[in-house]
């Protein structure tokens, strides 16, 4: 049965990654999905380049919170989850695809199988492929995971349990509201059937990013520039 997938991307002054997000979406195998990307602020540049580059596609929206949050995309993603609800084709399912993530072009239509595979669960985890290996891991179970082992572009979830959860990290303190709590929220309060998918890893976090794309494609692990100490780390790897 076919069904329609939202996609809902946060962003922020990054206007180089929406032509390449625009255009992911666009080669997507399966048709039938909404995309809504959300600027956390008014950002009248993007909105120019995304209506350049999404025309008059009417799967395409782009909207904007009422100012700038800077809540790792949480109130992002729940104003998109709102916009959502409010469409007359409300979807059923939602996924979370960041802004410079990449995803093969079969993603969706692969979730969609899933998706009935596991008999429409009100979550279902997808593995990509991080800079530590896939995640969530192979083998691994729902019981043992917590949100430091996912990603928000692993979860695909109903629209209702999404906008609870979100709505849920909106009333919390601003310190808390990061997109790494969603899981947990989910799985200890929202009483949903969770499943994990046996599939291959549908893309790659952070694989819009050159840098980040390169070093995948050259085999060379994380140097950690982003840690302490990065300089001695560099220096042992080139020791061996």
């Amino acid at each position: 049965m076919t069904q329609t997938i939202a996609i809902v991307t946060p962003t922020y002054k990054r206007p180089h990654f929406i032509k390449p997000v625009i255009r992911q979406i666009m080669s997507q195998t399966k048709s039938d999905l909404i995309f809504v990307m959300v600027s956390d602020g008014s950002d009248a540049a993007a909105r120019k380049i995304f209506t350049k580059h999404a025309g008059s596609d009417p799967r395409f929206h782009f909207i904007e919170t009422d100012r700038n949050y800077a809540d790792w995309g949480c109130t992002p993603r729940l104003h998109g989850l709102r916009y959502l609800s409010g469409l007359k084709n409300q979807p059923r399912y939602v996924v979370f695809w960041d802004d410079d993530n990449s995803f093969n072009k079969d993603a969706l239509q692969k979730i969609e199988i899933a998706i009935e595979g596991a008999l429409c669960p009100d979550i279902l985890l997808v593995p990509i492929l991080h800079a530590d290996g896939q995640l969530p891991a192979p083998g691994v179970l729902v019981p043992d995971l917590a949100s430091a082992n996912l990603d928000m572009a692993n979860i695909v979830t109903t629209l209702p349990i999404a906008s609870r959860a979100y709505g849920a990290l909106s009333s919390m303190s601003p310190g808390y509201n990061q997109d790494f709590q969603f899981f947990e929220i989910v799985r200890d309060k929202m009483n949903g059937v969770i499943k994990i998918a046996e599939m291959a890893p549908i893309g790659r976090y952070d694989g819009l990013r050159f840098w980040s794309t390169l070093r995948w494609q050259l085999r060379i692990p994380p140097l950690g520039l982003t840690k302490r100490n990065w300089y001695q780390k560099i220096r042992k790897k080139i020791r061996g």
